[in-house]
């Protein structure tokens, strides 16, 4: 009866040995999939040369690894479109290291190049997070600052321009994308001033403020449709009582499913 299901309990940790077949300990801090599970990407949080640094790919489900050209950086999030190809990450620059800005790179991370779309003051900022839409053409990147280049920000050309959209000052934490990159959602770490869980549903020209609380939101995640969204709170460093992982389902809109090959393997929900 469900020979078709994926199971979701199995995790495996990739062997720790570069010179065998896994990844190398590092500052890992962020990484993304490909629809498939098969094609892996993730970013080390080291701007200097010493020790692993960069941005490492796997095209065996993480069975093995190998470094990409991506320079030693403050790496702090990358995305990937549904097959692996187009990729972005960004680096957080609140410690300038001579690298910054917002890198693509559309051979599955075999090179990588700074995106030019946006002025040095604008690259040299403390981008936290970025997401991609299924084909890759549609990100969305946001700054976790209130002074100097901040808010959240878009490009329609797969990172080859930016712009920003009409998002606050803020200390933007988390962002996430529907398949098509106009539903999209942000989430803020901290309790005080400009707070909460943001949306768009216009490819983020506007933001709208949710009803969500005050707290220290950490991250945020979004199904295909954009409708359904979980967003989790860092209760280690949040002094407010409300803690925990929330969901969202929006009911008020019919979302637009992309189409799907027949060959996919289903997930199941086992009851």
């Amino acid at each position: 009866m469900f020979d078709n299901c994926i199971k979701m309990s199995n995790w495996i940790k990739s062997v720790d040995n570069l010179d065998k077949t896994g990844a190398p300990t590092a500052n890992w801090i962020s990484v993304a999939s490909d629809s498939t599970g098969t094609k892996l990407v993730a970013v080390i949080n080291n701007s200097t040369a010493s020790g692993k640094n960069g941005i490492w790919t796997s095209t065996d489900s993480g069975a093995s690894w190998k470094k990409s050209d991506a320079p030693a950086a403050a790496w702090y999030s990358v995305a990937s479109d549904k097959d692996g190809k187009n990729l972005v990450a960004v680096i957080n620059n609140s410690t300038p290291s001579g690298n910054y800005g917002i890198w693509t790179s559309t051979n599955s991370g075999a090179t990588w190049t700074k995106s030019t779309g946006l002025s040095v003051s604008d690259a040299n900022a403390s981008w936290f997070s970025v997401a991609s839409n299924l084909d890759g053409k549609n990100l969305v990147a946001v700054i976790n600052a209130t002074g100097g280049t901040t808010g959240i920000w878009t490009s329609s050309e797969s990172g080859a321009s930016w712009k920003k959209s009409d998002a606050p000052s803020a200390g933007w934490r988390s962002v996430a994308s529907d398949w098509d990159g106009k539903n999209l959602v942000a989430v803020i770490n901290v309790a005080s001033g400009t707070t909460g869980i943001w949306r768009s549903t216009d490819y983020g020209a506007k933001w709208t403020k949710s009803d969500a609380p005050a707290t220290i939101w950490s991250s945020v995640a979004s199904d295909s449709t954009g409708t359904k969204l979980v967003a989790v709170i860092n209760d280690n460093i949040s002094t407010s009582s409300i803690t925990g992982i929330w969901t969202y389902t929006d009911t008020t809109s019919q979302p637009s499913q992309p189409s799907q090959p027949s060959s996919e393997t289903p997930i199941c929900v086992m009851q």
